[in-house]
């Protein structure tokens, strides 16, 4: 069994010895649900932004969501936040005033990054338990002109919990259980929400291509038309916050 670490920001979360072992686990499992024929990422160029609270399937959704386009980033806003930061970092689970900056900062600087993708005629998946709107809507702001399509993977909390506790290398949701109502709050009516509880990664990435355009938010220019994906179920879910 490898050895584990604590995240040297302080929030508490157990990691793997190293970040590239995580990586490696998710590559190996989105690569194996990948489409055989990718949809043209440079005539749909958009940014999506996964959010949920831990263990949602936010990372594996967002992967396999990038892989159904031939020209793809996935930007995963943990790692910005935690690991692009050398000195002065705040923890995630503070209540602090730096924290609330940081984590804008994270956001704003994923979504710069995303606006560069799109602007070079790539899909770009950020992902990260972004909760407040203010949030979101500096990242929308950020990734301007570019349209940013918001969606939320809302899993009954004890099935996420679950996830969380089968997952390797990270184990994060006691200390983020308080974001379920702030989530609820903060976005109900926001976006794109999804009860992915019942679903497997690909049927939630179906959903996602299927009702793309009730993610697009509001302010953000309308995204170029996609053809569902191939295979893709009829739309269900939960589509509001709550659910």
């Amino acid at each position: 069994m490898s050895a584990t670490r604590l995240c040297p920001c302080g929030c508490g979360a157990e990691f793997e010895a190293t970040v590239a072992e995580r990586e490696r686990g998710l590559r190996a499992e989105t690569l194996a649900l990948a489409p055989s024929a990718a949809l043209p990422g440079r005539e749909h160029a958009a940014a999506y932004l996964i959010s949920g609270v831990p263990g949602a399937g936010k990372s594996t959704v967002a992967r396999l969501l990038a892989l159904h386009f031939d020209r793809a980033a996935h930007v995963d806003i943990d790692m910005v936040y935690h690991h692009f930061t050398v000195t002065g970092l705040a923890p995630p689970a503070g209540p602090g005033e730096d924290t609330r900056r940081q984590s804008e900062l994270a956001v704003v600087n994923a979504g710069a990054m995303a606006r560069n993708y799109v602007g070079a005629g790539y899909v770009c998946v950020l992902e990260g338990a972004i909760v407040l709107r203010a949030q979101v809507l500096a990242c929308r702001d950020a990734v301007a002109p570019h349209p940013l399509h918001l969606v939320v993977l809302a899993p009954p909390g004890e099935v996420a919990g679950e996830r969380d506790a089968r997952r390797s290398g990270k184990h994060v949701a006691e200390y983020f259980r308080h974001l379920g109502p702030v989530l609820g709050r903060e976005l109900g009516g926001f976006g794109l929400w999804i009860d992915s509880g019942g679903q497997t990664p690909l049927e939630t990435v179906r959903a996602i291509l299927t009702r793309r355009s009730a993610a697009r938010l509001p302010g953000s220019p309308s995204a170029a038309g996609l053809p569902p994906a191939a295979g893709s179920p009829p739309a269900a879910g939960s589509p509001q916050a709550g659910c």
